[in-house]
């Protein structure tokens, strides 16, 4: 039975690239099986009590301990001991977090020239995940948060500063969570956080080709969410919508098990990521609007066959990032009728249903002809603005797509661009604003650096409304871009709009919580509101990330 793992990815690097909202939904998913038990012998492991097996094989699918636990009493009760029942202790220890003993079990069963092959082979690839995973986390101390129902596990170091912060977007994330997917797993749901997106090939198993193509960032598997830290990456990345999305994908597996689609699955994560926000799950962003409008003008799309069973195999980021555009479209216009629901829909395949009969019951029609429908409507731009004429423009790289080598062509007034930087290192703003206008004036693109960079100066300059004007225009295009909300809050602050400027440094913390300007920006503003005692908070953020 297959089980999909869900990872993030971002190709942020030593300034190469740089990343926006957009990490939350560029993903890959990484198809391995728990335990094969159709295969030749292993039924026959458990002694013929074939429900049983059926019924330890959907929990397995589930990843589910509590399922686990009580089918292995029934079968252990019923047969003793063998070799399907070896596998699901050493599985179950893997799900709950005892590496050590995950190891020892499967590795005794994969050294064991009795057991049947493929179970052999498993019980060693998962040998080696424990293994491994015993090893990455050895200094990570877990810490309970919100009342115990998640328990964040973090080295020592500045990225416990996260931990607060994970307690206050799942505390808003998982009620509107349950309303839409139902009650929360049984406490804890545990939460990695690693210090390089490289450990979670480490952990999960997936191969370093497949990290370093997809720049992956984070993954569901194994009953946790692992989480790379946002330290990592030059700007950080949305890492409060991507927690959120990861429990999504647990969610849809504890309810749904190992029966729902990849796109399915993906599609749910994304569109529900921010929900703890208030971002409605048929809300469909500017780049991705800009990506379908795109793919609609050049009629060239990545089907749902393509996703599967793995969208990491798809041929670039630029094809990935397209694939959950659409299925994003996809949910939005599925769930757009009165009275569809997600519940329902995944406990028809938590029942037994694939997905034609599955989303057939949801639509009441076959699935083929729904297929064909949600096709003709993203074909004619149906269900989702059109972007404004300038947004592929002024797109990331990362959406944009580089040239051969990796390298994007250098846009006209790039030199003005890099003499306005320079300047601006040698404090001499009103020479980079100067330089910065001739860069546009030919042509150069207003994305979100050139903007956050003419922001800066203008700043520096106290041309405080000229700077407001233009970090509004900006925001308005890039609303989640930490270095832009840093710059934002600062020039709110400098015009006397304390408030303003605390919301701004909040949003950047969503992204980059280690940027010490964050902490010092939401201090003094919240100061200036006379609240001594929550800026004294943020002052120990800033002295915790410093360490």
């Amino acid at each position: 039975m297959d089980r999909a793992g869900r990872q993030h990815s971002s190709k942020s690097r030593a300034g190469a690239r740089f990343v926006v909202a957009v990490v939350a939904w560029w993903s890959v998913w990484a198809m391995s099986p728990p335990l094969a038990l159709a295969a030749p012998g292993a039924t026959q492991a458990v002694d013929g009590t074939q429900a049983l097996g059926q019924r330890l094989g959907e929990c397995l699918g589930r990843e589910d301990p509590v399922c686990i636990r009580g089918v292995l009493e029934a079968v252990e009760s019923a047969t003793g001991a063998g070799f399907t029942l070896r596998y699901a202790k050493g599985y179950l220890a893997l799900l709950e977090a005892r590496f050590d003993r995950a190891r020892e079990l499967l590795g005794a069963l994969a050294d064991d020239a009795a057991a049947p092959k493929v179970l052999r082979e498993r019980a060693r690839s998962m040998a080696r995940v424990a293994a491994s995973t015993a090893t990455v986390v050895a200094r990570h101390r877990p810490t309970p948060i919100v009342d115990g129902a998640f328990e964040v596990w973090v080295e020592p170091g500045p990225d416990e500063v996260l931990v607060p912060l994970f307690d206050e977007v799942l505390r808003r994330a998982a009620p509107a969570l349950v309303k839409v997917f139902g009650p929360l797993p049984a406490a804890p749901i545990r939460i990695f956080v690693y210090g390089r997106a490289e450990q979670l090939a480490a952990t999960t198993g997936l191969t370093e080709t497949q990290i370093k193509t997809s720049g992956t960032i984070a993954v569901c598997k194994y009953n946790r969410l692992m989480v790379t830290s946002p330290r990592a990456l030059v700007f950080g990345y949305a890492y409060a919508d991507t927690v959120t999305h990861e429990l999504v994908h647990l969610l849809v597996t504890r309810r749904g098990g190992d029966r729902v689609p990849v796109w399915l699955h993906e599609a749910l994560a994304r569109s529900h990521e921010a929900l703890w926000r208030g971002v409605a799950p048929g809300d469909l962003e500017r780049e991705e609007r800009v990506l379908l409008d795109r793919a609609r003008r050049r009629r060239d799309w990545v089907t749902l066959r393509q996703m599967s069973p793995s969208i990491a195999a798809l041929p670039s980021q630029e094809r990935a990032q397209l694939a959950f555009a659409e299925v994003h479209h996809l949910l939005a216009w599925l769930l757009a009728p009165e009275g569809r629901s997600v519940q329902r829909l995944l406990d028809r395949f938590g029942a037994g249903d694939d997905a034609p009969s599955a989303l057939a019951a949801m639509t009441g029609e076959p699935w083929a002809r729904t297929e064909s429908a949600w096709l003709r409507a993203l074909r004619r731009g149906e269900g989702y603005e059109p972007p404004p004429p300038d947004a592929e423009a002024a797109m990331p790289l990362a959406f944009k797509g580089a040239g051969a080598g990796g390298k994007a062509a250098v846009s006209r007034g790039q030199r003005h661009v890099e003499l306005g930087d320079r300047l601006l290192a040698l404090e001499r703003p009103l020479a980079a604003v100067l330089e910065y206008r001739k860069a546009m004036a030919k042509g150069a693109t207003v994305d979100v650096m050139m903007a956050t960079r003419l922001g800066r100066a203008l700043l520096a300059l106290g041309r405080l409304d000229e700077a407001a004007s233009e970090v509004k225009a900006a925001l308005a295009r890039f609303a989640q871009h930490a270095p832009l909300l840093l710059l934002a809050g600062q020039v709110a602050l400098g015009r006397g709009d304390a408030a303003q400027a605390l919301e701004h440094a909040q949003q950047a913390a969503w992204h980059n919580p280690f940027d010490p300007g964050v902490p010092a920006l939401a201090a003094a503003a919240l100061d200036a509101l006379g609240k001594a005692d929550a800026a004294a908070s943020w002052r120990a953020r800033g002295r915790q990330i410093a360490r």
